[in-house]
């Protein structure tokens, strides 16, 4: 059917394929891929997202905001999560800030209140604010890791001292002294030593 389709120049071969010994196709015309598309059912649209994220993600993409897209359009939301918070993370790397706040967003619309992923979340949109000048938003995002993090964790450390060196930054030297007071009262997760 793929060879038919490209006969009748629908579709066409890539040069080079992402996925070692897989052929990749793509529409010939944007305008014929948008047609099937929205030919689509809703059901069908979202469950062949899904499915594309499956595919993807077992043939080994490594491209975190293709799949975080295929699985928020497939409705998988809390899966997705997980992915716009890897792209959010190399956008923070890439010193891309507006891109990584835009992707701590959308990872938030799939994490449940609570979660400690909340935390890992608010570190990066801290780090991204604190880099674009926010230091009032980098120190709420801060105090926002270390309230959702575990206590003794690395994580919740790294928060400690973001929030910290804000503190010190602000020159609010009340608040370091409380965070100390707080640090020497937690238990050291083994992991964080």
């Amino acid at each position: 059917e793929l060879d038919l389709l490209s006969a009748q120049e629908l579709v066409e071969l890539t040069p080079s394929s992402r996925f070692s010994g897989k052929r990749e196709l793509k529409f010939r015309q944007a305008i014929v891929r948008d047609a099937a598309y929205e030919m689509l059912t809703d059901r069908d649209r979202s469950s062949g997202h899904r499915l594309a994220a499956e595919w993807l993600e077992h043939a080994g993409e490594r491209d975190a905001m293709a799949l975080g897209e295929h699985l928020e359009r497939g409705g998988a939301q809390q899966k997705a999560a997980r992915f716009w918070f890897q792209a959010a993370e190399r956008a923070l790397d890439a010193h891309d800030f507006t891109m990584a706040l835009r992707l701590v967003d959308r990872a938030r619309a799939g994490v449940t209140q609570g979660a400690a992923s909340l935390g890992e979340l608010a570190l990066v949109e801290g780090e991204a604010l604190r880099w674009k000048g926010d230091m009032s938003g980098a120190e709420r995002c801060a105090s926002e890791a270390l309230a959702a993090l575990v206590p003794g964790t690395v994580l919740w450390f790294v928060a400690a001292h973001a929030l910290a060196a804000l503190a010190g930054i602000a020159g609010d030297f009340r608040a370091a002294v409380v965070l100390r007071d707080r640090l020497f009262a937690i238990t050291c997760d083994e992991g964080a030593a």
